[in-house]
């Protein structure tokens, strides 16, 4: 794990478990479906990822977060470390017309 993954990581741990929780060995992983109640925190993520971007009306932004969930053969995945939202990833399925057209 690189230094600069290892203090986000630590940093998000301090944010939910207190500021004196305890370096673990072990930390509990969870990957799972994003759901409407990980805005804030996907959004905080990306903000990280893009500092330099203006911040989006968090209305418009929420729309937006909402049609990204109800959208078929789109799936947003969300990583927690010991309850705090740390990672995203996303998996795009669409039709293809290569490989017997599998998806």
């Amino acid at each position: 794990m690189s230094v600069a993954v290892a203090s986000v990581l630590k940093r998000e741990r301090a944010r939910v478990c207190g500021e004196n929780a305890p370096d673990q060995k072990h930390s509990v992983r969870v990957f799972r479906d994003a759901m409407l109640g990980d805005f804030g925190n996907v959004l905080r993520l990306y903000q990280q990822l893009n500092p330099n971007d203006p911040v989006p009306d968090e209305g418009s932004a929420k729309k937006t977060f909402e049609q990204i969930l109800a959208s078929p053969g789109l799936h947003l995945f969300v990583l927690e470390l010991d309850g705090a939202v740390v990672a995203t990833t996303s998996l795009n399925v669409i039709p293809n017309l290569s490989r017997s057209v599998a998806p």
